[in-house]
């Protein structure tokens, strides 16, 4: 997403469910793409009400910031977009 101001975010959206922690490969993942797209911030976005994980992996001012959300996706059967808007306008 590049937005008005010009500033790059990758929003990677995944759809395996995890416990306690991201595969290494995802983690992997969002720094190849803050390079190769030349962001400053990448998330992993899964499905689930777990609290926003965020941090700095490694050399944050080389590689980027990047973030794990969550994202209920559902609500009562049917896709709930509040949740999907809620993210995007943080």
């Amino acid at each position: 997403m590049i937005l008005p101001d010009g500033f790059k975010i990758i929003i990677d959206s995944k759809w395996q469910l995890i416990n306690s922690r991201p595969s290494e490969d995802d983690i992997r993942q969002m720094f190849a793409y803050n390079r190769l797209f030349g962001s400053r911030q990448a998330y992993s976005v899964y499905p689930g009400s777990t609290p926003s994980i965020t941090g700095d992996f490694f050399d944050s001012s080389s590689n980027g910031y990047c973030g794990l959300e969550f994202i209920s996706f559902v609500k009562e059967g049917k896709l709930d977009q509040t949740s999907i808007k809620t993210f995007l306008n943080r």
